[in-house]
């Protein structure tokens, strides 16, 4: 597992991934920033934190336009939004 910066870790792997875990700043910016620079494998989970709640609308904003756009299905855990390609299993 790799903890840092969205901007430091998209540019030091040059690798794709089976899952990630977004948990960012909350704002909208820096969440569609997270999301559309993923590196994630077709098949692939993205895991966006605090997907809901009440103090980060931007998490959700960001995370259902990017779904909208990328065509991502969105389940929900409580605040956890499980992102994976539509059609894909």
């Amino acid at each position: 597992m790799h903890v840092s910066k969205a901007q430091q870790s998209l540019s030091i792997f040059r690798c794709i991934f089976d899952f990630m875990f977004i948990d960012c700043t909350g704002y909208f910016d820096d969440t569609y920033y997270c999301l559309i620079n993923n590196k994630i494998r077709k098949n692939g989970i993205i895991g966006v934190h605090d997907y809901g709640r009440s103090g980060w609308p931007g998490v959700k904003k960001a995370t259902d336009q990017f779904c909208f756009k990328k065509g991502f299905k969105l389940e929900l855990i409580d605040t956890l939004a499980v992102l994976s390609k539509k059609g894909q299993s």
